[in-house]
C-alpha cells in the first residue's frame, strides 16, 4: 500500500490528477475503466498514506492562494501548484462534478460491460467513504 501511496503522490504532485478524471469522459470504455480504477485506488490508498502531524504539517505550510481551486468546463482542477498533496484538497478534488458527472455517465451507458459498472459503482461507495472519513476529522 505504501507503494501505491507514493505513486498516487507522484502523479498528484505532476498535476496528472485532471487528466485521471477527462478520462472518465472518454467514449473509450477501456479508458474509462481505467481512468475509475486509478481514481479508485487514489481514493482508498492515498488518505491512509498521512499520519496526523503530517497533516498538521501540511495545512499549516499550505498558501493562503491554495484555497482558490480553478475548474475548466469539466469541473477539472486546472492549477497544478495547489494539488500539492494535501489529502483534503485530493479529496475535494475528487468530489468534483466532473467526477461525479463521469460516473453517472458511465452507469447510464448501455455499452458498458456490467463489470466497468460495477467498477463504477464501487468508486461511488469509495468516494463517500472518504467524504465521511474527512468530515469526521474536521469535527
Amino acid at each position: 500500500s505504501q507503494k501505491y501511496f507514493q505513486i498516487m503522490k507522484k502523479i498528484i504532485e505532476c498535476g496528472g490528477l485532471p487528466q485521471i478524471v477527462f478520462m472518465l469522459h472518454s467514449n473509450h470504455v477501456v479508458m474509462v475503466n481505467e481512468a475509475i480504477l486509478s481514481l479508485s485506488i487514489m481514493s482508498a490508498t492515498f488518505l491512509l498514506g498521512y499520519t496526523e502531524e503530517e497533516l498538521q504539517t501540511q495545512s499549516k505550510s499550505r498558501p493562503a492562494s491554495s484555497n482558490e481551486n480553478k475548474e475548466n468546463e469539466e469541473g477539472a482542477i486546472t492549477d497544478a501548484s495547489l494539488v500539492l498533496t494535501d489529502p483534503r484538497t485530493v479529496s475535494s478534488q475528487l468530489h468534483t462534478d466532473a467526477v461525479i458527472n463521469g460516473i453517472k455517465n458511465c452507469l447510464k451507458n448501455p455499452d458498458h460491460p456490467k463489470e466497468v459498472k460495477a467498477n463504477a459503482a464501487s468508486l461511488t461507495l469509495t468516494l463517500l467513504k472518504t467524504k465521511v472519513s474527512i468530515q469526521n476529522e474536521n469535527d
